[in-house]
């Protein structure tokens, strides 16, 4: 058994719960979507986020071997890693989705 010399309290929610339980709560760990769809700020209402690189959690495209040249896949790629898409993210979700290209 982990050690745990301040005794902290750990409760585990369903984590569509979370928002909604933070009145409650010292902190809580929820993903963004839950954050997102609770009504939460990210740059208000966080005390922590994790950092865009190196990070596993990324979404990523992916395509069958031997199908990553073809043209539609890589215009596809090039659309929505643009600047554009950057923008639209960042203005539509508050700085919680970020772009990991």
């Amino acid at each position: 058994m982990a050690e745990n010399p301040k005794n902290v309290q750990f409760s585990e929610l369903d984590a569509a719960q979370l928002p909604r339980a933070l009145p409650d709560l010292d902190a809580a760990v929820i993903n963004t979507d839950h954050a997102l769809n609770g009504g939460l700020d990210i740059r208000k209402d966080t005390i922590a986020v994790e950092k865009r690189e190196g990070n596993p959690y990324a979404n990523f495209v992916a395509a069958r071997q031997g199908e990553e040249n073809r043209p539609e896949i890589k215009t596809f790629v090039e659309s929505y890693q643009s600047p554009e898409v950057a923008k639209f993210l960042e203005e539509r979700f508050n700085g919680a989705i970020i772009p990991a290209w």
